[in-house]
């Protein structure tokens, strides 16, 4: 890891973030993801559900909210990144499912839950990149995921602050 210690700082838009060094923490400013979402394609169900066969509710794609309520014996075919319904704690992958007329059946064994918990990567006020850190290639996302196109402050190197 590279780092620099003196904290000279300047204003650098987005584009000149590269080859600099943070004088201040970056810290998450909402929780990531900022509600429950699958990990993968497949059908959102309640864990505790021992039924054999599932009715197919909705669809529900990243970026989608569900609209139905999930009860026994009902699943929702969800997309990877969309938000899981209230009542479901488990998303069964598609490649471990059969569908047929309206209905879906798993053909191996619940294992794990395969859904991303609010802020489970990162959560508020964590800090993200530390200070004295070089902005790399790799660390290019970030400005974006915390909806910031700009780090400001006076001197030769960026700041970040609780605010980024």
């Amino acid at each position: 890891m590279t780092c620099k210690t003196d904290t000279a700082s300047e204003r650098v838009e987005t584009q000149g973030f590269l080859g600099k060094y943070l004088v201040w923490p970056i810290r998450d400013r909402v929780d990531l993801p900022p509600f429950i979402k699958s990990a993968m394609d497949g059908y959102a169900i309640q864990a505790a559900d021992r039924s054999t066969e599932y009715k197919i509710l909705e669809t529900v794609a990243a970026g989608e909210v569900p609209s139905k309520t999930l009860g026994i014996g009902q699943c929702i075919r969800i997309m990877t990144g969309a938000m899981v319904p209230a009542e479901a704690d488990m998303v069964v992958r598609v490649e471990n499912t059969t569908t047929d007329a309206g209905m879906m059946r798993i053909f191996t064994p619940k294992a794990i839950s395969n859904v991303i918990q609010k802020g489970e990567n990162p959560q508020v006020g964590e800090i993200v990149l530390h200070p004295g850190v070089m902005w790399k290639s790799s660390s290019r996302p970030l400005p974006g995921a915390y909806d910031r196109h700009r780090i400001e402050e006076p001197g030769g190197n960026i700041g970040g602050g609780a605010d980024i």
